[in-house]
């Protein structure tokens, strides 16, 4: 019957350094879950308050200046809080700042226990996407009228704990238990309640949760039944296309004819292209005739760009169709290995010590495993995974396991591997398809890729093989060290108790022997062949020739097919090893000393076999099927002889790669996606590798951006080129500072550099902005994903973004989310790159201009996205500027405007006239 005071406090400023004063105390009482009262105060700071937190809290200085003073209301809060536990959504911060008032005006600091409902909630609901106060309470639906006023947060912070504490008993009595386990790790007394929770279910006596299954102590999620499905007939009509979406949809006659078109390609099995512009709805355009087709037994993958995309088709759009069919479609999504848990590495995790953060992270996973059915990391929403939990949770993939783990039939890659050939449709995205798409062949599937102008560039972004010969040396050096003369206990100390025999030691070390000398030669060998200058000096970088390569490797094909087959040897021989000793560890025969040198020695036989997993570039066959598309070079860093030095294989033209490396492999081949028309049908074809039956739909858009939008465009903003980037920085923000000073509307400004988007947050800085509007920048003030969210929920306080790269593309910010767009540059590629220059090279051996073949096509088309991110749905309003005069004084400048939609109202101007247009472009164009 504990009486818990749930605190919250409104303050000058957030830093405890003795100079900020608290300006409101609220408590709200919970005992025996249930609310037990609240008392809160205004206190006078005796000093002027920030109008920014004035404006967070709702606050008045007048109301806060008739206050008493934190003297006059120390003695009775005190006692309030006298015999309680102290709670509060980040503890550390509340009670640290009020324990530091109570001594300043000469009472005892806080000895209370405390608990922070911010921990409790990360591990009690691990997949949440925020843990704010008012994000997680809209999530759970705990009412909170009023954010940043102690009274209201307060209270909501008590009825989010009782919730919690519900939430807490509820779970299975083993998760409880080992929670309970790891608990000490919390903040303050945090970890009492779940001690408290494991006392209370042995009491009450609870049941095992029948969806759940203890294995090996840690409680999984059991497996679902497959469900059938019952065969629908597809609305070919208006009528019942209406009749079908009545209540869920708006008939949208673009997006109807896109269906239909979609149904029809899928009965005759033909290869077709559908581009459907922003507004038309082409998710539920061609999930829709999906759904009706998996019905009667079709098959599908669907590619998307990236995993977040994938999440969204998953959560946002098929629950859509389900509604609609009234019959949910069984879907599986596929990533990489590493996106996946590997159970049984969690498991050995929680056998020895790690840090207290990695033990919070081991209780989110305790609980989130006894819910996931897909085991992918990506549901627990960490928008950073660096800590080294991680590295040694990740899956490795299926042939990593040993199938005598008690884990085994557990694993979720495993049990992706059995359903994936029965599951009608399978999620992926395009980076997974271009690696696995030969893992599809015997499924009979037809493919359809969504945001397929991202797929061309997925193949030449994807992971190169990269070769590092020096971290072969490391590794093989440090596994003989450990077999043979490590200072305190080596592998041949073991020999007999640890289960390898006399001859198999021999053998593993003769072959790992082979690899530590034979790999360096070749290692000088290349060197000697490819990377000398006239003057004796080495290249970092450089760009072989296919055939010269090729040659190189049959004429050393004897030493390197020896070192590939002690390489398959060592993994044989660990592999085995490992298995072995699985069992033997169970029965206790190893001292601690012995169990952390085996720990460390497998470890070290993993990294090793990684590093060689590429040594498949020296592969004749290999070689052969990427002759046509491959670029080989050699790298390392600059002006450092001792850094070490890469083999890489990489892909560098698209064209017969997608055919003979993905589509293949399905039934037919559908692409989607709102830009993928490029200069000419034909050039379309080449890049995308059709073949020439491929049928093109093209899509109306739904929007009048005459009434919704206009594009400014600037002739007489200086380039970075041209003034270098500081001066250009303080020109750019001269022109800017006007303009987000009138429009105090959310804003996205894209760049083209990270340099760049640097000095021009700091400029925007000394001219006052970042004081008078929330500014993110991308690469300054966090990651892009952590970017992402906040620019989202700062809608309502008039946002600045600063972004490059992903920015272009994949936000969708709807209505007054985005009503202004800057391009600060236009998003040209560097030409510079080393699969730029082989790209640009073989384009000019055709006789090519390779900026008007490769690079404009690709920069228009990356403009478009940009464009993409404006006008989301009939209701937007919002004007795109751009800075780069390029647009204005060069003649390719009207390649961009040619691509945009012909009604957008496109005007040219100075930078002093633009203040002025946009005043104009606003009030005639009021948002809805």
């Amino acid at each position: 019957m504990t009486t818990y005071a749930v605190v919250d406090l409104e303050t000058t400023g957030t830093k405890l350094n003795g100079h900020h004063r608290i300006i409101q105390f609220s408590c709200t009482f919970v005992k025996g879950n249930r609310l037990a009262g609240s008392f809160t105060t205004l206190v006078n700071p005796e000093r002027r308050v920030d109008q920014e937190v004035l404006r967070l809290t709702h606050l008045k200085q007048r109301d806060l200046d008739n206050a008493p003073l934190f003297d006059d209301v120390a003695g009775t809060i005190y006692e309030l809080l006298a015999e309680t536990t102290f709670v509060a959504h980040n503890i550390q911060f509340d009670y640290r700042f009020l324990s530091q008032e109570f001594e300043r005006v000469g009472y005892p600091p806080l000895t209370l226990p405390g608990i922070d409902t911010v921990q409790l909630a990360q591990i009690l609901y691990p997949t949440q996407p925020s843990y704010r106060l008012s994000d997680l309470t809209r999530a759970l639906g705990i009412l909170h009228r009023h954010p940043h006023q102690a009274d209201s947060d307060a209270a909501v912070t008590a009825r989010l704990f009782i919730k919690l504490q519900r939430r807490l008993r509820s779970l299975d009595r083993g998760v409880v238990q080992r929670l309970a386990s790891l608990s000490r790790c919390l903040l303050y007394e945090t970890g009492r309640c779940f001690t408290a929770a494991a006392h209370y279910q042995q009491h009450v006596g609870t049941k095992p949760h029948r969806n759940q299954k203890a294995v090996e102590g840690l409680i999984l999620r059991r497996h679902a039944e497959p469900v059938a499905l019952t065969a629908l007939e597809y609305p070919q009509t208006k009528r019942k296309k209406e009749r079908l979406f009545k209540g869920e949809l708006d008939y949208r006659r673009e997006q109807a004819r896109m269906m239909n078109d979609v149904f029809r390609t899928l009965t005759q099995k033909t290869t077709a292209l559908f581009e459907a512009p922003t507004g038309v709805g082409k998710t539920l355009g061609y999930l829709l005739p999906v759904a009706y087709a998996a019905s009667t037994g079709a098959k599908f993958v669907i590619s998307t760009a990236t995993t977040t995309l994938q999440g969204q088709l998953l959560q946002e759009a098929l629950p859509v169709v389900t509604r609609l069919t009234a019959q949910p479609v069984p879907v599986m999504l596929l990533k990489g290995n590493n996106h996946y848990i590997d159970i049984a590495r969690f498991a050995r995790t929680l056998q020895r010590p790690v840090s207290e953060h990695s033990q919070l992270l081991q209780m989110k996973i305790l609980v989130w495993l006894s819910e996931t059915t897909t085991g992918d990391l990506d549901e627990l929403h960490l928008t950073q995974q660096q800590d080294p939990l991680f590295a040694q949770i990740r899956h490795h993939g299926i042939d990593s396991l040993s199938a005598d783990d008690p884990f085994y039939d557990e694993d979720f890659l495993v049990r992706q591997a059995e359903e994936q050939r029965h599951v009608p449709v399978i999620i992926t995205n395009h980076a997974y398809l271009v690696q696995h798409a030969a893992e599809f062949a015997a499924m009979n599937r037809c493919l359809i890729v969504d945001e397929a102008q991202h797929l061309p560039d997925t193949v030449l972004d994807q992971p190169a093989v990269q070769l590092d010969f020096d971290a072969i040396k490391i590794a093989a050096d440090t596994i003989l060290t450990l077999m043979e003369s490590h200072e305190s206990l080596a592998l041949r100390d073991l020999i007999g108790k640890s289960g390898i025999s006399r001859a198999e030691y021999v053998a593993l070390r003769a072959d790992l022997r082979v690899i530590d000398h034979q790999v360096p030669e070749i290692r000088t060998a290349l060197l000697a062949n490819f990377t000398l200058r006239d003057d004796g000096t080495q290249l970092p970088a450089m760009t072989l020739n296919f055939g010269r390569f090729t040659g190189f490797v049959k004429g050393h094909l004897g030493p390197i097919s020896k070192i590939t087959k002690a390489a398959v040897r060592v993994h044989t021989s660990l592999t085995r090893l490992r298995h072995r000793l699985a069992g033997t560890d169970q029965q206790h025969q190893f001292t601690p000393e012995e169990q952390q040198f085996l720990t460390t020695f497998f470890e070290t036989g993993d990294a090793l076999i990684t590093t060689l997993l590429p040594w498949r570039v020296f592969d004749l066959t290999y070689l052969e099927d990427l002759q046509a598309t491959a670029m080989v070079s050699l790298q390392r860093a600059a002006d450092n002889p001792n850094a070490h030095l890469r083999l890489v294989v990489g892909i560098a033209a698209t064209t017969d790669y997608l055919n003979q490396q993905v589509y293949r492999f399905f039934q037919q081949v559908l692409l989607v996606g709102a830009n993928l028309t490029l200069r000419n049908r034909e050039q379309t074809k080449k890049t995308y590798d059709l073949s020439g039956a491929a049928t093109f739909y093209h899509y109306k858009a739904p929007f009048d951006y005459s009434k919704q939008a206009a594009a400014f465009l600037v002739r007489d903003m200086p380039s970075v080129r041209e003034i270098g980037r500081g001066e250009y920085a303080k020109q750019l923000v001269a022109g800017l500072a006007p303009i987000l000073r009138q429009e105090h509307r959310q804003t996205l400004i894209l760049f083209n550099s990270l340099a760049v988007i640097e000095a021009v947050y700091a400029q925007l800085g000394v001219v006052g902005i970042t004081s008078e509007r929330p500014v993110m920048a991308q690469g300054v003030t966090g990651t892009v994903a952590k970017l992402k969210k906040r620019f989202v929920l700062a809608k309502n306080e008039g946002a600045i973004l600063l972004g490059t790269g992903t920015f272009w593309e994949g936000v969708d910010l709807p209505k007054d989310q985005l009503e202004l767009l800057v391009i600060a540059q236009l998003p040209f590629e560097s030409p510079t790159t080393l699969l730029n220059q082989v790209r640009y090279a073989r384009e000019q051996a055709k006789h090519h201009n390779p900026f008007v073949t490769l690079s404009l096509p690709r920069t228009v088309q990356r403009m478009n996205q940009g464009l993409g991110r404006l006008i989301r749905t009939p209701d937007d309003i919002g004007a795109m500027v751009v800075l780069d005069s390029r647009i204005v004084t060069q003649r390719y400048g009207k390649t961009f405007v040619k691509a945009w939609p012909d009604s957008l109202p496109v005007k040219t101007c100075s930078v002093k006239q633009l203040t002025n247009q946009l005043a104009v472009f606003y009030a005639q164009h009021p948002a809805k």
